[in-house]
């Protein structure tokens, strides 16, 4: 069975269980709701859901299969795991070197190894990036971001 289809069952009969124990939580009127009438209508509005998902689960779920198998062909995970991981020692880093630094090295690390850019080109678009989002952020925003040694001497 589809994945779809067996979520939908499962949401479905959830659905009947909230309706029928807020039903037993007295429901009210709406000019005066009781404590089981949001979940009752929860409930129904839950079942509802599911059926059109059942009813629609057959028909697109080979198209959409088949456009998610088609959307990470070719992928390269390695890119993904090194842009990951620069990150990730990125925000290691930012508190204790600053912004400023922090934010130059892992911009010349992804604009120089991943996208294969000249020394140059990099930490050119590196400082140019870095400072105007400092400026935008730090000067114009007010954002407290944390200061490193070239903001110091800087500021």
């Amino acid at each position: 069975m589809k994945p779809d289809k067996v979520s939908s069952i499962f949401l479905m009969v959830f659905g009947m269980v909230m309706v029928y124990s807020s039903y037993k939580l007295k429901i009210g009127s709406l000019a005066h709701p009781g404590p089981g009438f949001l979940p009752f209508i929860s409930g129904w509005i839950l079942c509802c859901l599911s059926i059109v998902v059942f009813l629609k689960a057959g028909r697109r779920i080979d198209e959409k299969a088949k456009r998610l198998r088609e959307l990470w062909v070719g992928v390269n995970w390695l890119n993904a795991v090194i842009v990951i991981v620069a990150l990730l020692l990125y925000a290691l880093i930012f508190t204790h070197v600053g912004f400023l630094l922090s934010t130059i090295a892992l911009l010349t690390f992804l604009l120089r190894a991943r996208e294969r850019v000249r020394w140059f080109a990099a930490i050119g678009g590196a400082l140019i990036a870095s400072f105007a989002s400092f400026a935008v952020f730090a000067l114009w925003l007010k954002v407290q971001l944390p200061y490193g040694i070239i903001e110091k001497c800087l500021f």
